[in-house]
């Protein structure tokens, strides 16, 4: 399994041959379109990515910059947002 977090709110989980077979944590306040032309629209909460960790959405990430895997399937997630957050995500 590969993890890859992404700024804008999720942890994305690929496979071997990198087929998407999950996303983890996608935080609903922070919204991403990407056009035809290739721009990137985003609307997120006011002061994104440094927002109080209180005004994060349970269950969801706000700016996650990187991660790596524990001895039994746990992930732990590390943020960037005021005062830094490390999360842990079973993946049984």
């Amino acid at each position: 399994m590969i993890a890859i977090p992404e700024l804008y709110g999720s942890i994305k989980l690929f496979d071997r041959k990198w087929q998407l077979i999950g996303e983890v944590g996608r935080n609903t306040d922070i919204e991403i379109e990407i056009t035809p032309s290739g721009e990137m629209n985003r609307s997120m909460p006011a002061q994104w990515p440094n927002v109080d960790r209180s005004t994060i959405p349970s269950n969801s990430f706000n700016s996650p910059h990187g991660l790596c895997f524990g001895h039994d399937d746990e992930v732990y997630v590390v943020e960037w947002i005021l005062g830094g957050r490390i999360s842990r995500i079973d993946l049984h």
